[in-house]
């Protein structure tokens, strides 16, 4: 495989993985977000009867757990397929549950990060926001601390920033044209079925949320590749 870091091999890549692993990883978002869907139906009943509730507030709470804990098991999933290894959910769940935590801490560090940056000015918080761009993989894969994550990060993505902030334009116009696209079409058939149109919406939703996680990923296995000649059985050597 070439190890030379191009945005068309990882943009490549990362839709190869999407796409073959998509069944799993979609049902994996609708299990996460099940519990956020109910507080958010619930929510809604609540605003409509003009009542107080207290799943208005779960909502907030819930999500970011929920995202995070998603992004643990694609990335575990993206990283076994790569590998042409079949990950069984329950280790999927179990390893994304035990780097809950640090993953949460590197979550809440690079927002403020980027938060801060961008009332400097914009650019400074987009160079932060590339700078951590794979953290999420380096806490999954080389379990280090919250701050060694981020150091990590920012290591591997030296000398690579521009190429990862074309790579996710070009990713972002790529989901934007499948979510607009399915969108469309949902909403063609939408009057007939509207419950229907709703779930696929949610699924549809959920399933470029999972290609938001697999990216990182599969980019920071190519980083790693290119920097340091690393193989992907010695990347996933961890998870043994």
């Amino acid at each position: 495989m070439n190890s030379q870091f191009t945005i068309g091999s990882v943009i490549g890549e990362a839709l190869r993985v999407w796409v073959k692993k998509l069944p799993m990883f979609t049902a994996l978002a609708g299990v996460c977000y099940l519990p956020y869907l109910a507080l958010l139906f619930l929510g809604a009943q609540s605003a409509e009867s003009q009542e107080p509730s207290a799943a208005v507030g779960l909502v907030a709470l819930l999500f970011a757990p929920l995202f995070v804990l998603l992004t643990g098991m694609v990335t575990y999933g993206t990283v076994q397929h790569v590998r042409g290894l079949h990950a069984p959910l329950s280790k999927t769940f179990s390893v994304a549950l035990g780097r809950l935590l640090p993953l949460l801490g590197v979550s809440f560090l690079v927002s403020l990060a980027v938060f801060v940056g961008s009332l400097l000015l914009i650019i400074p918080g987009f160079m932060v926001f590339l700078a951590f761009y794979v953290a999420a993989p380096v806490a999954i894969v080389e379990r280090r601390g919250v701050v060694g994550t981020l150091e990590r990060s920012n290591e591997l993505t030296l000398g690579h920033k521009w190429s990862i902030l074309g790579l996710v334009l070009v990713a972002s116009l790529i989901s934007t044209a499948i979510t607009f696209s399915g969108a469309l079409i949902i909403g063609l058939f939408g009057t007939m079925a509207p419950i229907a149109a709703m779930i696929l919406m949610f699924t549809l939703q959920g399933a470029m949320m999972t290609f938001s996680c697999v990216l990182p990923a599969v980019t920071y296995y190519r980083l790693r590749q290119e920097k340091e000649g690393t193989t992907i059985d010695e990347l996933a050597a961890v998870f043994e």
